[in-house]
């Protein structure tokens, strides 16, 4: 699959963890994530396991600019 392929699959499963777990997500951090690498999107699904709050994922998106 391609690089492209690849990082689209990634945000589609990220966001749809995100939801499952904190509920629809605000526009601000799905505009966040549609910005992120592969590698930042990867990065992210680890951070995720231990944020207790969508706080935390909005932080640690404003620090990946």
């Amino acid at each position: 699959m391609e690089q492209k392929g690849r990082t689209a699959e990634a945000h589609r499963l990220v966001t749809r963890l995100l939801e499952h777990r904190f509920g629809p997500l605000p526009a601000s951090i799905s505009r966040h994530l549609a910005r992120l690498s592969l590698d930042q999107l990867e990065a992210l699904s680890t951070f995720m396991l231990d944020a207790r709050e969508l706080a935390e994922i909005e932080t640690y998106l404003k620090q990946q600019r």
